[in-house]
């Protein structure tokens, strides 16, 4: 125990320094964005937006060193709460002005949408017998042991099945009817190898239309042996894995079990939303439009070349005109000018060029 009272005093002092400014930091927008970092980013983003000018809809600025200084977060961790964050709508980011600074905001309105939805989802999950769990039926038939992946597979079903049908019909209801379970099997490496060169081949096309999804955690055995035993082929399962994928894009709804949430599609069907494009279709379109863009680029820079070289050859032609002749071009140039532009040399001697590329360009 300190005794000395100068020596408290200090400490006092330096304590109270370094505990100035604390942070107000909101717990529930952990479970909202799924990360800490985030939360803590977004936490002190409310306490700016509250601060910032109102007529600018309450956007504010902040450096990379300014974000660290008061939130202790490195520049990496800045940047994986930003990508967090960006996945929902509350998040604004905006690089603006000269030096470019990046600008904030927090979206309120949507973030008491999300809120409430979070809260609705939390008090739905403490009613009673809401959900009938794989696991507790009896009806579940599996010869062999059941491991990770397996129970990602034994999901909630009356849940998961709501959200297959349409995202946009998710409710907090209890499901009364009765919902015919999967016949689960084990994933294990042993099973994965003994697939046949066939069931190989289509694990390898689920692996493929997974991976550019929000589904890509999902284990493509699973879902290849489950399109199987459900008849389900190749164009099943992409189509149910790109609605999937669309649906959930759409609704930012978080996916707890990928694996279960596809096989149940498969088991089912899906929804398929009006005016609905598969993914091929969306991909060539993107290609054509990347394409026909760069063609655009390409005949620009082009024509942009083309003019710079028949300027260059131009001005040349000028100068190498004799005296009187370029004394005489020049002057022809400047009585085409505006009048607020004929004491300038430079605008006179473009106009000149100018007259030169036309007469190059006209015909004999």
């Amino acid at each position: 125990m300190i005794s000395d009272p100068k020596i408290s005093t200090g400490l006092s002092e330096i304590l109270r320094d370094l505990l100035d400014r604390p942070i107000a930091f909101h717990r529930v927008f952990v479970t909202l964005t799924g990360s800490v970092t985030a939360a803590l980013m977004l936490s002190q983003a409310m306490y700016w937006s509250k601060r910032a000018n109102s007529d600018d809809e309450s956007w504010f600025y902040k450096t990379i060193e300014q974000w660290e200084e008061e939130t202790g977060l490195t520049r990496r961790e800045q940047e994986f709460a930003r990508k967090a964050l960006r996945r929902f709508s509350l998040w604004k980011e905006d690089l603006r002005g000269v030096p470019a600074r990046m600008h904030y905001r927090v979206d309120i309105i949507a973030l008491s949408n999300e809120l409430l939805h979070l809260s609705e989802s939390k008090a739905s999950k403490e009613k009673p017998n809401k959900i009938t769990r794989l696991h507790e039926n009896a009806k579940l038939v599996c010869t062999k042991a059941s491991n990770k992946i397996v129970g990602n597979v034994q999901t909630s079903m009356a849940e998961t099945a709501k959200h297959y049908k349409g995202v946009s019909e998710i409710t907090t209801e209890t499901t009364t009817t009765p919902l015919t379970p999967l016949q689960a099997e084990s994933c294990d490496d042993s099973v994965v190898d003994e697939l046949s060169d066939e069931s190989g081949r289509r694990r390898e096309l689920v692996t493929k239309t997974l991976a550019a999804t929000i589904l890509s955690a999902a284990d493509p055995a699973c879902v290849v042996r489950a399109a199987e035993r459900y008849g389900c082929s190749d164009n099943d399962v992409s189509v149910t894995i790109d609605v999937l994928d669309l649906q959930y894009r759409k609704s930012r709804r978080p996916i707890e079990d990928p694996t279960g949430l596809v096989i149940a599609a498969l088991n089912d069907g899906v929804t398929i939303p009006e005016g609905y494009v598969p993914r091929a279709q969306r991909e060539a379109e993107a290609e054509r439009k990347r394409e026909s863009a760069k063609k655009r680029a390409d005949e620009e820079r082009r024509a942009k070349e083309a003019e710079d070289n028949a300027y260059r050859e131009a001005e040349a032609k000028l100068m190498a005109l004799p005296e009187k002749n370029r004394e005489e071009m020049l002057a022809k140039a400047k009585s085409n000018l505006p009048a607020g532009l004929r004491n300038s040399q430079m605008a006179i001697k473009t106009e000149a060029i100018k007259m030169m590329i036309a007469d190059i360009r006209a015909p004999d």
